[in-house]
């Protein structure tokens, strides 16, 4: 970890630390919000989807987790706001600080925000991982996996226009990012994978304007990676044996960029959800992923059926890592049970396919698959059943 990385760290343990004491003694002055979901998965194959998180073992941990928000006004105009998540697994529940930062009303329309907070590119990123907020399961992997980070720690301007029912937000914003695996990222490569890095000087831009019946969000970052997978022959097992465990695989992205726009569109009963997304980077190895998805739904009583295609495609080459192609089709339903409870069921076939991906061609096995841990051989059925809340 650099230098600027841990200092940025340090800061913001040590300003977490202060909020701390400095409300402990005045608890009842908190307010507390919350969220949680609880899942069960299962699908046809072992090849392991969403990167090896379910199989054809019924799982009732992965994607299982419950979420606490606090706020605290410290001064006029200053507020101290911390999510903490409990994110389940198939080995256990881990508990982590998932963002502490300090909000600076300067002005009723500006904001600046310090500390680790949310990475504002995508459409559901301020509320990423409270699941009645959004109607899928979990958001599109095709587009959400292509860029695993959800946070970063640094500072945001956020400035905000408003005339009558439209408004428009302008978020610009600088800091470092660490990438991990689990359970820093609700869709990081899992803990298996020993995925090691940062992003160094991480800056970008977010433009969100919203209406009564339309949302629209473009964004753009970029910034400095280096990241590493520590344990490469973890990523085929069982085919690659023991000679090439523990053999790290590095990502020097050098200049690294990311770039998504989304659309939101309420008719009626009728919704539409497009998104697409795309990182590039200097390195051969990692040079391009590209992801898009759209969903239709329809709102009728306590119900909201939906339909959803999603397309992934990474880069391809003999240095190429993870590449190959992903194409879901999804169809589920949401049963209100009331506006904080959901009911969820939904079903996805997911077709995966390599092309002249780094595994096959230099080890000589076969590796992972669009977002499979490997080769499926053939299309995938995934089941899945939800009970997201909020308190």
């Amino acid at each position: 970890m650099h230098y600027s990385t841990r200092l940025i760290s340090i800061c913001t343990i040590s300003l977490f630390i202060l909020i701390v004491r400095q409300v402990s003694a005045n608890t009842n002055q908190i307010q507390w919000s919350g969220f949680g979901t609880v899942m069960a998965s299962y699908a046809d194959s072992n090849a392991g989807y969403d990167f090896g998180r379910i199989d054809r073992e019924l799982s009732f941990s992965e994607g299982s987790l419950l979420g606490l928000n606090g706020s605290y006004n410290l001064e006029e105009n200053w507020t101290a706001i911390f999510q903490l998540i409990a994110r389940g697994s198939k080995q256990e529940y881990s508990t982590y600080l998932d963002w502490a930062q300090i909000n600076w009303q300067i002005s009723e329309d500006l904001q600046l925000r310090i500390g680790k907070q949310m990475w504002p590119v995508w459409m559901v990123s301020d509320h990423i991982e409270v699941g009645v907020l959004y109607p899928w399961i979990r958001p599109p992997l095709e587009v959400y996996s292509i860029q695993p980070l959800s946070t970063f720690t640094g500072l945001t301007l956020a400035k905000s226009f408003t005339n009558g029912e439209h408004s428009l937000l302008l978020e610009a914003y600088g800091g470092n990012a660490l990438a991990e695996s689990d359970p820093a990222t609700p869709f990081g490569y899992p803990a298996y994978f020993n995925l090691d890095g940062n992003i160094e000087s991480l800056r970008g831009l977010s433009i969100t304007y919203e209406n009564s019946w339309l949302m629209l969000r473009s964004s753009y970052a970029t910034g400095n990676g280096d990241l590493t997978l520590k344990n490469l022959s973890l990523l085929c097992q069982p085919s690659c044996g023991t000679a090439s465990a523990n053999t790290p695989a590095d990502f020097n992205l050098g200049k690294a960029e990311f770039t998504s726009a989304a659309a939101r569109l309420k008719f009626k009963s009728f919704l539409i959800w497009v998104e697409a997304a795309e990182t590039k980077s200097e390195s051969a190895k990692l040079n391009k992923a590209q992801g898009s998805y759209i969903t239709f739904g329809y709102r009728f009583k306590s119900f909201l059926p939906y339909i959803t295609t999603a397309y992934a495609k990474n880069p391809t080459g003999p240095s190429s890592y993870l590449a190959g192609s992903q194409k879901s089709f999804s169809i589920g339903t949401n049963y209100f049970l009331s506006n904080s409870i959901v009911l969820k069921a939904e079903f996805n076939e997911v077709d995966a396919k390599a092309v002249n991906g780094f595994f096959e061609n230099n080890l000589g096995q076969p590796g992972p698959q669009g977002r499979f841990a490997r080769d499926p051989d053939s299309k995938v059925q995934v089941y899945n059943l939800a009970l997201n809340f909020a308190f």
